[in-house]
């Protein structure tokens, strides 16, 4: 071998053999699309049921076929590009839009779900768009129940012009979501130029195509939004001749989408300051001016607004979640906020990435949208540490993080090649591998238990109110932690137990007493529905008090496994018999009320 020859990669038998194995893996997938899915659904995980897992793995891997053609095409197009003054627009176009066209397909693994918290926007926003106010129900009091409040007056815009809102909702966040994975892999191919290589540009496409992204750009909320402003204060450099400006419209409307947004606002214009001085520009002053008006005049402009509409200046959500924030966890590195991160960076494989980072990036010098991009993650990360991350499946706070740190990736993995050379192509392919593994087995196990299902919330209230009327109750009401489905499809009178849409709750989570009293003295609804260990039942156990065992008798749904509950429960006074409506007493004394299925169907 010439020395001309010597680490050259790959050597002309490892590439036959690389594409030898992605094309059986393309070509299996498409046949027998199964037999990859179920190698990642062996065990049960987290009490989901081995068959349901099985179908879990048979529905992604039927869609697992768009990835591979897009790695091995993309691994095509890239090495057929590379030259001295790095892809063409052309080719990096192609490369684009496979990576698209794999992110659009894994997102179709979601095609039938919402998560319930959009829900809880759409009741918003549908009642905003009818002239009702921003209220939850049409005649209930004004109060923040959400925490999203551009999003939601983009929702409203679709249902006055017609649109059904979920379906609008599910468009826009796979939308956008599109046009953050495609800004990320642009800036970072512009960010590398010739030392842009196809398996780095890969491991990006892997990184974006994890779990994370796929779920919350699926989801009908504003994560996706999130996720392409973030990028759109980190490109600025790259996009425009003015990108202070640019930045600070970003920042702007992310105050008005994130409750966190002041975080990543303020880590922000600390590296536009240190840019602006490392790089002796002049007109620092009004330079950085044009990253802190905005967001301040919006932050300033939101809270002004809550004082005169809801005499409040914060949100439910706030309230609900201000007593679990410790901004002083970011320094307690054993607890549960960094646990989070560390759960995701295991879980989803990313911990392959640590050398990347950690050998190849160099900050002295360092362009600056990897400083902005950098500094935007660290702000998030301190929310999101400080907040101990979220309860909701497959890392909801991370995922619209992953575009900035595709762009660190990428930026590591040139300067890596000052270290490894062509070598550096094995790091990026195997990171990307792993990814990929990782990836497919977190949406497996996602799509056989998703978070919340905005569908079947609703279908719980459908049940409810189905019963209220074969009861006779005019105006039913429900007690249940999930706001979303109930109040929008159902449109029952909601008692929201995890305080989101009831003031009264969210700014007592942390006086049992209050709460006993206020649900079941003063609300006192028709039905009670949900779990005895989160939210107010666990805050308050007013499901032992004796009064709720006074007043309220069990209601077991035959034949219907989606109203199965810890929790489900109807006023005493309400019990009768009628067709379908069983009740079973000891002695004189209401035991439960049965409602048989018709027909014994689900």
């Amino acid at each position: 071998m010439s020395a001309s020859q010597e680490g050259e990669w790959p050597e002309r038998p490892l590439r036959f053999a690389l594409w030898i194995v992605l094309g059986a893996l393309a070509v299996v997938s498409l046949w027998r699309p199964e037999l990859i899915g179920q190698r990642f659904a062996f065990d049960p995980q987290d009490g989901i049921e081995l068959k349901t897992l099985r179908a879990a793995a048979r529905s992604v891997a039927a869609h697992l076929w768009a990835p591979f053609l897009a790695v091995a095409l993309l691994l095509f197009v890239g090495r057929s590009a590379e030259g001295e003054t790095g892809w063409s627009r052309g080719r990096l176009a192609l490369a684009v839009a496979l990576a698209l066209g794999a992110f659009l397909t894994l997102t179709q693994v979601l095609a039938d779900w919402i998560v319930d918290d959009a829900g809880i926007t759409f009741a918003y926003a549908k009642n905003f768009a009818e002239g009702h106010g921003l209220v939850v129900r049409p005649d209930y009091p004004a109060e923040e129940g959400y925490s999203n409040t551009f999003w939601l007056l983009i929702l409203a815009g679709t249902h006055a012009v017609g649109m059904d809102m979920a379906v609008a909702a599910k468009v826009l966040s796979v939308g956008l979501g599109a046009a953050a994975l495609a800004l990320a892999l642009v800036a970072s191919a512009r960010l590398l130029g010739p030392r842009l290589n196809a398996e780095t540009f890969v491991l990006c496409v892997c990184l974006l195509l994890g779990a994370p992204f796929i779920v919350w750009t699926s989801s009908g909320l504003e994560h996706s939004l999130q996720a392409l402003l973030f990028l759109l204060v980190a490109t600025s450099p790259m996009l425009v001749a003015r990108p202070e400006m640019l930045a600070g419209a970003a920042l702007s409307i992310l105050v008005l989408t994130r409750p966190e947004a002041p975080l990543p606002t303020a880590a922000a214009t600390f590296a536009w300051l240190g840019i602006l001085l490392r790089d002796r520009e002049a007109g620092v002053v009004r330079r950085v001016a044009w990253i802190v008006v905005p967001p301040l005049s919006a932050f300033v402009g939101l809270y002004l607004f809550r004082m005169a509409y809801f005499s409040d200046p914060f949100s439910n959500p706030f309230y609900v979640k201000a007593h679990g924030l410790k901004p002083w966890r970011v320094f307690n590195l054993p607890g549960s906020g960094w646990r989070y991160v560390l759960d995701w960076a295991s879980s989803s494989g990313a911990l392959v990435l640590v050398p990347t980072l950690l050998l190849g990036l160099r900050w002295k010098g360092a362009p600056r949208t990897v400083t902005l991009a950098l500094a935007v993650l660290i702000g998030q990360a301190t929310f999101v540490v400080s907040a101990t991350g979220d309860w909701m499946g497959e890392f909801r706070f991370v995922a619209p993080c992953l575009p900035l740190l595709a762009i660190l990736v990428a930026y590591g993995a040139g300067e890596l090649q000052t270290h490894l050379g062509r070598r550096q192509r094995w790091v990026a392919l195997a990171s990307a591998l792993v990814l990929s593994l990782y990836g497919t087995i977190a949406l497996v196990h996602f799509r056989a238990a998703p978070t919340t299902p905005f569908e079947r919330i609703g279908r719980i209230g459908l049940e409810f109110r189905s019963l209220a009327e074969r009861l006779g109750v005019e105006r039913p009401s429900l007690g249940h932690h999930d706001a979303g489905g109930t109040s929008y499809t159902a449109e029952l009178d909601i008692v929201d137990l995890a305080g989101l849409c009831d003031r009264n709750i969210a700014k007592n989570v942390e006086n049992p007493a209050f709460l006993r009293d206020y649900l079941l003295d003063e609300k006192r609804p028709t039905f009670f529905f949900g779990v005895t260990t989160y939210f107010a039942a666990l805050w308050s156990r007013f499901h032992q008090d004796p009064r709720f065992l006074r007043d309220y008798v069990p209601v077991v749904f035959t034949g219907k496994e989606h109203m199965q509950s810890g929790l489900c429960h109807v006023r005493r006074e309400l019990v009768r018999e009628g067709p379908g409506l069983v009740v079973e007493r000891e002695g004189d004394t209401i035991r439960r009320l049965v409602v048989e299925a018709p027909g014994g169907a689900n």
